[in-house]
């Protein structure tokens, strides 16, 4: 099976026969956030994975994943022994910026392997990325054909040509004409690597079912919601293997793998209904329950009974929807449809079918008002108690991704855009951005996100600390009471959890040597 590629003057496989051995490539996954540790198993590092199934041919590649590693320093140390061409990582606005840095400044004190970055964030802001003085190279766009030509080209001690996506500190092209490689072919890409990995690390349980595996079978989303990076840091259509392709995946994971669910994490799985269906009747036929990350409310609430009852009889468990806000108003701007009285509508007439409908929600976008945010936790509150299967994320705040046009207005509206990469890092979805769009204040956000992680039952489907389990138990109608009455001032609850849960996860922790 062949992958499209692009074509460079002299071969990896000429190069790596006239050697003794393969050069190595190294690629590290840093810590992203609050999730990585609040989920039963970090997610499979998939963007390094697809990377690498380029690679491992003719490069000895080895990944490590900060958040699974029990001495992650002491494994990039074990990695830079083998003399890499490059150390590649890929980066995501937010904690995963911070985690980053804090890795290369390792690799740099141990190596003088070229440190590459890739992804999202180097994506969305390649300037500031590649000003830092600990990175070398980044790639802009899709990335794996880009990897294959960058490290091909420092294997054989040459310096990449500057185009393709690929940029150093000497490129002569300006960043914003920075032209990206061509988009990996999906359905003739060859299948991930697992052996890279421990997959068992990543088994991740969800909703009482455990061994489930994240797989990723399309990119994008043609929706055009104003808020969210894929706007901007993967250009192009939405693109997907065909359903014939996932099912031979979804056999290899089951039969070579071991895994017994798939967590289907597409951005928009449903772009295309009749490969979705297809699929779901393959996963149905090994056996195999699955949920998906991305759906819209629109095309889940245009499925008709017999759709969706044939869903949950191949074995669907769970979707997830942003809703992001309750507000027709914040709606509108961020190209959200429908409106408000339909998600509750939509929502209330699933409650017939037994799989879990998890909705994200976001405030403090630039324009809301305190009403605004009103309006969003009511919503919240009543969906609650339209859908017993309802699930709700704890309320995020705005992240201005660079590029998209919400983030056009909050520079607009005062928000400087941060001129280190380091800076990035102080950003997240659990800390905002440095501007009270609101005026509430900043305890008012904590209170906001730590109540409406125990609003619901999602504790029980996520903690596996029976501890934490019973603590969040006790919790749940305090929390759901503060929500209903909109009572987030005085929440000692907080540190008295954040003090309870940190001593436990210490104590259950095993010691990391060398951190």
């Amino acid at each position: 099976m062949r992958v499209q590629s692009i074509i460079i003057p002299h071969t990896i496989h000429d190069t790596i026969m006239a050697t003794t051995k393969k050069p190595a490539v190294l690629l590290i996954h840093p810590y992203t956030g609050f999730w990585d540790s609040y989920r039963s198993a970090p997610s499979l590092p998939l963007n390094l994975l697809h990377a690498a199934s380029l690679l491992v041919d003719d490069f000895e590649v080895r990944i490590i994943d900060v958040r699974a590693a029990r001495d992650w320093r002491a494994e990039v140390r074990a990695g830079l022994s083998l003399n890499p061409c490059l150390v590649g990582l890929t980066i995501m606005t937010g904690p995963s910026v911070e985690s980053s840095v804090e890795v290369m400044k390792f690799i740099k004190k141990n190596s003088a392997a070229p440190v590459v970055l890739g992804g999202p964030h180097a994506t969305m802001v390649p300037d500031t990325t590649l000003q830092n003085p600990l990175v070398d190279y980044v790639i802009v766009g899709p990335g794996e054909n880009a990897l294959v030509e960058l490290a091909g080209a420092l294997a054989r001690g040459e310096q990449p040509a500057q185009d393709h996506g690929i940029f150093s500190k000497s490129s002569s092209d300006p960043l914003h004409n920075a032209k990206r490689a061509p988009a990996l072919d999906l359905d003739s890409a060859p299948e991930i690597p697992y052996h890279l990995v421990n997959v068992r690390d990543y088994f991740q349980t969800y909703d009482g079912i455990d061994g489930y595996l994240p797989m990723e079978t399309s990119r994008g989303c043609n929706r055009g919601c104003t808020h969210c990076y894929n706007s901007v840091s993967r250009a192009g259509p939405w693109r997907a293997q065909s359903a014939q392709r996932v099912i031979e995946r979804l056999k290899h994971i089951k039969n070579i793998i071991g895994a017994s669910a798939v967590y289907f994490v597409d951005d928009n799985f449903f772009m295309d209904v009749n490969r979705a269906l297809d699929i779901a009747d393959g996963a149905a036929s090994l056996g195999l329950k699955w949920q998906i990350q991305g759906i819209d409310l629109q095309t889940l609430g245009a499925l008709g009974h017999d759709t969706l009852q044939h869903l949950v009889d191949t074995g669907l468990k769970r979707v997830t929807i942003g809703i992001e806000s309750g507000s027709d108003k914040i709606r509108t701007m961020l190209h959200k449809k429908p409106a408000s009285r339909e998600v509750l509508d939509i929502i209330r007439r699933l409650n017939k079918y037994p799989f879990i409908i998890y909705c994200s929600f976001i405030t403090n976008f630039p324009g809301e008002t305190a009403q605004d945010v009103k309006k969003t936790i009511r919503l919240i509150s009543d969906l609650c108690d339209a859908n017993p299967m309802f699930r709700n994320s704890p309320v995020y705040q705005f992240v201005p991704f660079p590029g998209t046009t919400i983030s056009n207005n909050a520079e607009q509206n005062g928000f400087s855009r941060p001129g280190r990469l380091e800076d990035w890092g102080r950003i997240s979805y659990e800390r905002g951005y440095g501007k009270d769009n609101l005026g509430l204040g900043r305890d008012f956000y904590q209170a906001l996100y730590f109540i409406t992680l125990f609003n619901d039952r999602k504790y029980l489907e996520y903690l596996n600390d029976p501890g934490l389990r019973i603590l969040s138990l006790a919790y749940h109608p305090i929390a759901r009471f503060r929500l209903k009455h909109g009572l987030f001032q005085m929440t000692p609850e907080i540190r008295a959890y954040e003090w309870i849960s940190n001593r436990r996860r210490k104590r259950n922790s095993p010691p990391k040597a060398g951190a």
